[in-house]
This record gives structure tokens, C-alpha cells and sequence, in this order.
């Protein structure tokens, strides 16, 4: 604990924040598992490296804008080894050239006078900022920070307005929700070119009604019953969908570039020089780019992609399904998925315009190709068997269009929990898990605010028979076929629990339930 105490501050309500990771945990023992867990051994780990190769590294300028990395590798030989030498690719008028060893940086920097070609060159320490985890990176669109919130909430006339405003300040606006849309329709065109009659679906946060800003583009690729995929054509040309891609944002920073490399950036300039980072020390003298550095950023697990923070998390609502089928899956069919998997990611990589940072997870309980769309700042994943998943985000896309109630109460419970560092990753509750609580407790109120699963299985009406691995599914698609709740009591009230299972003071106890009213496969994960 002694060695990580400097990213650990208390909290003054009590608990713990990592400084590092940007998580608030509730007590020690989140804590501790929190400090144990492969994310933050991964961000200690990746700040030693870089403080460490910016030991190494000097950054050089003032040479032709004809000279490569390989030149400036050769010149610098001359001191030591040397791992890498990064070139800013859009305008080459700086590099940052990484030594092999600190006692070679300094025979670099004890020359007084350095040229090359006739050219005097402009070399000094590379400036040591302070390292910033991909966690503190804010996305697009990102959400008001706590006291941005507090004052725009306290405009509210009540709690009832404060709870309604809360849901617009965090939920997606129509721009964003058009732009998803936009890089559904391009995934779905690019993937009809290998798999025809493939459908593309998007789940998760996305749909369900309980989007926030910056929340991750979950699709499923519904396969069905295709035969042997097509030969890889040359990456589709799709003019209409690139540049509607850039209408709902700023045009320049949304414009569809060509089928981008698996190591891909964004250019850098020599305003933020500074900023660029190298990955683990490379013996390689292959000529490099800030886009190729940036981009080799890739990590070796699952949170390599920069992660939401707790409020916009869904973790469960993707990973239903039964672990035992997972454990019983012949070698064959692993093998078979693992393969598929790899060509999907190999689509993504080089057929998607605009689409960087590719990760195949097929070790994950529920196997994904992890992705970065640079128009559109989107992070995202692509699985091929999640169909429950699918059904489940329509699920709780359906009760928050039967009750105006659902949303706010899903949304201030999530706000109220991760400000108390009761949600996130490992051991806290899930977002999926808060929201099936407060499914729960309108499912159980007197009367009745939203019906249960089986009394929605029973209104299911032709063609909306589903069974997904041995559950059933059934439930209307559309909400206005049913009656709505005779419980009209007010929004804070509800939030109170002023009746039914509670207490003078507004607090509720659970009532227990037969099994059959709170959905069984609601509850698989």
C-alpha cells in the first residue's frame, strides 16, 4: 500500500479515490481490490515506461523536411544505441529520438552543437509532463463535471425538476444519437460486402434508453445462417455515408479519412510535440511516425481502450449468458469463433474509413473486437453472439417508454451512486445492476408502476414469440398497445417511496417476489 499511497487520496465522506485510475471506491477492501486489479497494475505500469523513455529521449528540430528517421537514427548512432526515433508526420519539422540507455542521452545532450547535412540542429531534453491515463481523457461530448451538475441542478424549482434536468444534461443529444446511427449504417455497409443478409445491431447503452455522454457503441454482427464469407474485397468507397458523417459535428474534425492502417493517428503538430508518447522501449529502428507511436498504444487486455468512467458503464447488460455453455464449448467451436473474430477485426482494421485502434478479445467472457472510430470519437465493440443482450436493451428501452418516471429515477440513482463510489468495475455495482433495482422496485410498487416480465411475456403478440438459449424473450415491442400504470403519484414521491414497501421516512425495504415477476433472464449475468 506504501508504494501506491501517492494516488490514493481519502475521501472526506469517507472512502478512497484513485488519482491514477480516476475511481472512487466505497471502503479498504474495494480499494485494495481496486489497487490489485489488472487496470491499475496496467496504468503504474505504462507511467514507469514513459517517465522511463522520456529519460531516454530528446527533442530534435531544425532539419530539412527531406530528412527520414533513418538518417536521424544513423546521426545519433553515433552516441549510443538508439530505440526509436518518432517524426512528426504531417509537417517533419521535429522528432523526438529515444536513446537506448539514459548514459547515451547524455552524450547527446553534452554536445554543445549538433548538424546534419549542412544544417544546424535544435536538440534539447524532452519535456516531462505529467502522465495522464487514457481514463482521464474526456470523450466527445463529454458530460458537466460535479460542479458544472450542482449548478445547474440547483436552478431546478424541486427535486422532481432536478431529477427531470439531470436526465438532459446527461443523456445524448440528437447530434450524437444521428452520428451513431451514421456509423451504424457504414459498419453495416462494409460488413454486407463480406457477409450478405448480415445485420448489424447496435445494444447496450445506444439504445436502451439510459444513454449518456460518451457512452461506448456496442454491436452485435447477427451472422444468422450465412454461408462461407465472401473474399475480402478493396475497402468500399462510401462518399454519402463519409460525409454525412461530418454534418452533425464539426465538419473538419468529422470527415471520413481513407481505410486507416492498424497504426493510426491523428497527425500531430509541433504545438503538441511534447505531448506525444512512446510505448515499451523497442529495439526496432523501423521509421516511425507520431501516428504509428500513438497508435501501437494498443494494449494487451481488455481495458486497453481508454475506459468510461462509472457512470457510463453497462458491463453486464453485454455479458449475459450462461457460463456453463461457456466451459462446455467444444475446442472446435472456440476455434472456430476465435478465427472469426480475427477476420472481423482484419475487416475493421482495413475496410472501415476512419477506424484505429483494433483489438481482438476472443479470452473475454463474451468475445468482442474492440475499436476506435476517429470522426466520430466512438469507442466501441463489435460480438457475434449476443443476442439476449439485444433483447435485454429493448427490454429496458420498453419500460422507460411505458413510465415518464423510469428515466429519471434510472439516471439521479446512477448520478447518487457513483458521487457515493458505490458503481463501477470489479467488486462495486454495475449501471445494469442499478438499473434492474430500480426496474424492480416500480415493478413492485402499490400499485404497480410497470408490469412484470411474465405479464409482458403473456401480451407478447405474433411474431414477438422470441427464445433466446432457452429463455424466453416475449414481450410487446410497442409500448402504446399497453394500458398505462393507474399509479400516476408525482416523480419525487415515487422517488421516496412514500407508499407501498416503505417506511414514514420514504425509506423502502424489499419485498420478496416470486421468482417468475422479476425475469429470471434479466438476471443471468
Amino acid at each position: 500500500m506504501a508504494a501506491v499511497d501517492s494516488d490514493v487520496e481519502s475521501l472526506p465522506r469517507g472512502g478512497f479515490r484513485c488519482c491514477l485510475c480516476h475511481v472512487t471506491t466505497a471502503n479498504r477492501p474495494s480499494l485494495d481490490a481496486h489497487l490489485g486489479g489488472r487496470k491499475h497494475r496496467h496504468l503504474v505500469e505504462l507511467r514507469a515506461a514513459r517517465k522511463a523513455q522520456g529519460l531516454r529521449s530528446v527533442f530534435v528540430s531544425g532539419f530539412p523536411r527531406d530528412v527520414d528517421s533513418a538518417q536521424l537514427s544513423e546521426y545519433f548512432l553515433a552516441f549510443g544505441p538508439v530505440a526509436s526515433v518518432v517524426m512528426d508526420k504531417d509537417k517533419g519539422v521535429f522528432a523526438i529520438v529515444e536513446m537506448g540507455d539514459v548514459g547515451a542521452r547524455e552524450a547527446v545532450l553534452s554536445q554543445s552543437q549538433h548538424s546534419l547535412g549542412g544544417h544546424r540542429l535544435r536538440v534539447r531534453p524532452r519535456e516531462q509532463k505529467e502522465f495522464q491515463s487514457p481514463a482521464s481523457k474526456s470523450p466527445k461530448g463529454a458530460a458537466p463535471d460535479s460542479h458544472q451538475l450542482a449548478k445547474a441542478l440547483a436552478e431546478a424549482a424541486d427535486v422532481g425538476a432536478q431529477m427531470i434536468k439531470l436526465v438532459g444534461l446527461r443523456e445524448l443529444s440528437e447530434a450524437e444519437r444521428q452520428l451513431r446511427s451514421l456509423v451504424v449504417a457504414l459498419m453495416q455497409e462494409v460488413f454486407t460486402e463480406f457477409f450478405p443478409g448480415c445485420v448489424v445491431h447496435p445494444f447496450g447503452s445506444s439504445i436502451n434508453s439510459f444513454d449518456v455522454h460518451g457512452c461506448d457503441l456496442d454491436l452485435f454482427l447477427d451472422l444468422g445462417d450465412l454461408e462461407e464469407p465472401q473474399p475480402v474485397p478493396k475497402a468500399p468507397e462510401s462518399p454519402s455515408l463519409d460525409s454525412a458523417l461530418a454534418s452533425p459535428l464539426d465538419p473538419q474534425a468529422l470527415a471520413c479519412t481513407p481505410a486507416s492502417p492498424p497504426d493510426s493517428q491523428p497527425p500531430a503538430s509541433p504545438q503538441d510535440s511534447e505531448a506525444l508518447d512512446f510505448e515499451t522501449p523497442s529495439s526496432s529502428l523501423a521509421p516511425q511516425t507520431p501516428d504509428s507511436a500513438l497508435a501501437s498504444e494498443t494494449l494487451a487486455s481488455p481495458q486497453s481502450l481508454p475506459p468510461a468512467s462509472p457512470l457510463l458503464e453497462d458491463r453486464e447488460e453485454g455479458d449475459l449468458g450462461k457460463a456453463s455453455e461457456l466451459a462446455e464449448t467444444p475446442k472446435e467451436e472456440k476455434a472456430e469463433g476465435a478465427a472469426m473474430l480475427e477476420l472481423v477485426g482484419s475487416i475493421l482494421r482495413g475496410c472501415v474509413p476512419g477506424v484505429y485502434r483494433v483489438q481482438t478479445v476472443p479470452s473475454a467472457r463474451r468475445p468482442v473486437v474492440k475499436f476506435c472510430h476517429r470522426p466520430s470519437g466512438l469507442h466501441g465493440d463489435v460480438s457475434l453472439s449476443n443476442r439476449l443482450a439485444l433483447h435485454n436493451s429493448r427490454f429496458l428501452s420498453l419500460c422507460s417508454e411505458l413510465d415518464g418516471r423510469v428515466r429519471p429515477l434510472v439516471y439521479t440513482l446512477r448520478c447518487w451512486a457513483q458521487g457515493r463510489g458505490l458503481s463501477g468495475s470489479g467488486p462495486l455495482l454495475s449501471n445494469y445492476a442499478l438499473t434492474l433495482l430500480v426496474i424492480y422496485f416500480l415493478q413492485t410498487r402499490d400499485p404497480p408502476v410497470l408490469p412484470t416480465v411474465s405479464q409482458l411475456t403473456q401480451k407478447a403478440g405474433e411474431g414477438e414469440q422470441v427464445e433466446v438459449d432457452g429463455w424466453d424473450c416475449s414481450f410487446p415491442r410497442d409500448a402504446s398497445r399497453l394500458e398505462p400504470s393507474i399509479n400516476v403519484e408525482p416523480l419525487i414521491r415515487t422517488a421516496r417511496g412514500e407508499c407501498g414497501g416503505s417506511t414514514a421516512r420514504g425509506t423502502w425495504h424489499p419485498r420478496r417476489v416470486p421468482e417468475w415477476q422479476s425475469g429470471g433472464w434479466l438476471q443471468q449475468y
